[in-house]
């Protein structure tokens, strides 16, 4: 959320494709580690409610439970390329150590150990 950015960053406008690296706030870092390069520096995408609601909604509610308004965006893939379609994601999320996977409407989560629910918000829930 571009809101909160200041507070972590050393950020004065909106960043909104992840094509800048920005200074961590020293006093931050502990707060962020998993975000902050070895130079102190973070790839920063900022996120407005105007350009992606249900993301910037996300941010916020993960920021009311945490304390953070500060999620870890990374690529997709574990020693594979790039996942591309929904049926690769969810094959690298049964290998992977990963707890939730959003796509689109739908979210996949990890109870245990390869047992996997995959839910709708219109759909009750389907178990492989």
């Amino acid at each position: 959320m571009f809101d909160a950015a200041p507070e972590f960053f050393d950020i004065s406008q909106p960043e909104r494709f992840m094509t800048v690296a920005v200074r961590v706030h020293p006093h931050m870092t502990h707060m962020i580690p998993a975000v902050v390069h070895v130079d102190g520096t973070a790839r920063v995408q900022t996120v407005e409610r105007k350009h992606n609601p249900a993301y910037y909604d996300l941010i916020e509610a993960f920021g009311e439970i945490t304390g953070v308004p500060v999620l870890l965006n990374t690529s997709f893939n574990e020693r594979e390329p790039i996942v591309a379609k929904p049926e690769e994601a969810i094959a690298c999320f049964r290998r992977a150590e990963i707890d939730v996977l959003a796509i689109g409407d739908f979210y996949v989560e990890n109870r245990e150990a390869m047992h996997v629910a995959l839910h709708s918000s219109t759909d009750a829930t389907v178990q492989s």
